[in-house]
């Protein structure tokens, strides 16, 4: 259960392939019409049956309720005997389409809680339905000590840690070693990058809580002292999410050369093989898989002190930017041009060591023995 293939192709596909290989049955109910530049895959995706289901985005009270009544009937159909639900949403809607007497087991991954990041009305709504639907479940899982102790604290005894850094990725294909200079080379000349200048990506959605803004702002300054360097922003707008910028803000940044727009790419690799610095000072995230995916490229963080995002410095020895602030990027973006002038680059540590953590089939191998111990196997 997962609200979208996007997320789905994202964080899952290794796990429900795990589960074909072992000739599990496996159903995966999620938007499908909701890919974000995502190609479906039908040899990857042989053995498992896809479901389209819309989850609710943001505050949809009735869209819940259509969703588990639809889901009920889909779980009475296949009679599943585990149920993993992704994200808070999915998580609220798998709560309400189960009932405490039902034969298969339930549980949920929350990739972020939102009720400990939400202010006023919107923070005892959350912070009612994360519980709420933590409760219903067999188990939960969160991906930070800070939301462990916020949902324990809020009645849900049965949450638990998971283990490594969230769902890491897949550092056999995010790997330095796969793109030679020749590769780099060309990749630069065809966008009109020269090898001396610093190139900075953004990526992901391009919305506020992400920090789009903030990014943009302060690159447009970097520019402004610097007059050299690259930003790529590979993603897209989000319908339900505003950007943050203001339309004078857009007509500038739609005008500066420097700012490369890439939209949403099926593989980001060599993006990441000519970056500098992912400027991600997003105000939360779960474990934010494009920053593990940067990291396992030796690629720096730009990012802020926010939950996912300080785990993932801690263990790459970075800082995290001072302010959340556009000033705060600038000054950092201008650490990482001199850095590169002076031939310095990178994360200049045991990157083997920390992609060693970031293996995603790290993750899979945990939530297998979490599902052999749920069924007694």
């Amino acid at each position: 259960m997962v609200p979208t293939y996007a997320s789905y192709h994202c964080f899952l596909r290794e796990v429900t392939e795990e589960a074909v290989r072992r000739k599990w049955r496996v159903f995966v109910a999620c938007d499908l019409d909701v890919a974000m530049g995502q190609d479906r895959d039908a040899e990857r995706e042989a053995g498992i049956e896809f479901i389209n289901l819309r989850f609710p985005r943001g505050f949809e009270p009735m869209g819940y309720l259509r969703s588990a009544r639809a889901l009920r009937e889909i779980f009475r159909r296949i009679g599943p005997t585990i149920i993993h639900a992704h994200f808070s949403a999915a998580i609220l809607v798998t709560a309400l389409a189960c009932r405490p007497r039902d034969p298969w087991i339930g549980i949920g991954t929350f990739q972020g809680l939102q009720f400990p990041l939400a202010h006023g009305w919107k923070k005892r709504v959350y912070r009612w339905a994360e519980t709420f639907a933590s409760r219903r479940m067999r188990g939960v899982w969160v991906l930070t000590g800070d939301d462990l102790e916020a949902l324990r604290r809020s009645g849900a005894a049965n949450a638990r840690l998971q283990g490594g850094y969230g769902f890491g990725c897949r550092v056999d294909r995010f790997d330095p070693k796969r793109i030679g200079n020749a590769e780099k080379n060309e990749f630069l000349r065809c966008r009109g990058i020269a090898a001396e200048e610093a190139v900075f990506l953004f990526l992901g959605r391009t919305v506020e809580f992400k920090g789009f803004p903030l990014v943009i702002r302060g690159f447009l300054e970097f520019l402004a002292r610097e007059n050299s360097g690259k930003l790529l922003i590979v993603g897209d707008k989000d319908p339900l999410h505003p950007t943050g910028l203001t339309l004078e803000e857009e007509e500038k940044m739609e005008a500066a050369p420097a700012i490369l727009r890439c939209g949403w790419q099926k593989d980001v690799t060599p993006f990441l093989a000519v970056t500098d610095a992912l400027v991600h000072p997003s105000s939360r995230e779960g474990i934010p898989v494009g920053c593990m995916e940067a990291i396992a490229m030796g690629v720096r963080l730009i990012a802020a002190d926010a939950r996912g995002s300080r785990e993932l410095l801690a263990l790459t020895g970075q800082s995290a930017i001072g302010e959340r602030t556009p000033g705060a990027i600038t000054d950092e973006m201008e650490k990482v041009a001199a850095e590169k002038r002076s031939g310095k680059s990178g994360l200049g540590q045991d990157l083997e060591g920390v992609r060693e953590k970031l293996d995603r089939f790290g993750y899979v191998r945990e939530q297998f023995r979490i599902y052999e111990e749920l069924v007694g196997t």
